[in-house]
């Protein structure tokens, strides 16, 4: 069984919110290590940009390896996928980018006052 870690930005089939259909785009793995056995928890990634408050950037060069476009991670976005379903890992986030990602991923999912 290949390993997964935070951070890793990988391809699948990911599912439009209706689940009516899927189409093949990359996201990242944002569960702790810890946790990463047979179900991930990942953040969808678009080259749609929106820059909005639930956009985070992706800078090509706090990347191991390039995107073919300009991408966002979009934080709200989230859910649970079985590690069979990754067709592939595309690259991984330096660990100071994914702590700042992680950071307003949390920020977007705390409680509010």
């Amino acid at each position: 069984m290949k390993n997964f870690n935070q951070g890793d930005i990988v391809l699948l089939p990911y599912p439009y919110t209706d689940l009516s259909r899927s189409k093949k785009r990359p996201v990242v793995i944002i569960s702790k290590d810890s946790i990463n056995r047979q179900n991930l928890i990942v953040a969808k990634i678009t080259s749609v940009i929106r820059n909005d408050e639930l956009s985070f950037h992706i800078n090509q060069n706090e990347i191991d390896i390039k995107l073919r476009k300009e991408s966002e991670v979009r934080t709200n976005e989230l859910f649970t996928v079985h590690r069979s379903l990754i067709i592939k890992k595309i690259t991984q986030f330096k660990k100071a980018t994914l702590q700042k990602l992680i950071s307003q991923i949390k920020e977007n999912i705390s409680v509010s006052s």
